[in-house]
């Protein structure tokens, strides 16, 4: 995301002993609105800036420089605090709809162990066979109760199914 806050509006709120409140009731731009462009998420329109440069006592080109072309200079600024994502990134490989059912190498007639649940603690499995391919799933039917399912081959490669046999000359993959 692209931030606008060159001169550091922060810095020269804070200078002034305001806080964003304050200087919200003062100037009349919403305290939000106040956040986003001190944050440098959010670039003023033409009055606002206008308000704010006046009320620093600056112009508008030291708070918001312009470059050669006649548009705001824009700088990525530094979080004060980063919130770490709670999961971790997909490591390759990665694959297209076009290579992933090759990578997945699934045919129909193959079999599969699939976790379907828990009891008590206790991890419960069923085994289900490959009816039907498609562009990006294929339909599997469970063999104890006869219900179709649709997976996507993501899933094979995820490791969320297990490969139990294949029915070319009986070999377990």
């Amino acid at each position: 995301m692209a931030s606008y806050n060159i001169c550091n509006l922060r810095e020269l709120r804070m200078a002034m002993e305001l806080s964003v409140a304050k200087l919200s009731k003062l100037i009349g731009i919403p305290d939000s609105t106040l956040t986003y462009i001190e944050n440098g998420n959010s670039y003023p329109c033409a009055d606002r800036r206008k308000l704010i440069a006046d009320f620093f006592s600056r112009t508008e080109d030291e708070i918001w420089p312009k470059g050669v072309d006649g548009k705001p200079i824009a700088r990525v600024q530094p979080r004060h605090h980063v919130i770490k994502p709670s999961y971790s990134a997909p490591q390759g490989p990665f694959y297209t709809s076009e290579t992933l059912p090759q990578a997945a190498n699934v045919h129909v007639g193959d079999r599969f162990r699939i976790r379907i649940g828990t009891a008590m603690g206790d991890a419960i499995y069923s085994n289900c066979t490959v009816e039907a391919l498609y562009p990006h799933f294929f339909l599997v039917q469970f063999d104890h109760t006869g219900a179709h399912e649709c997976f996507h081959y993501q899933a094979l490669l995820g490791g969320e199914l297990r490969r139990i046999y294949r029915e070319e000359g009986g070999i377990r993959a």
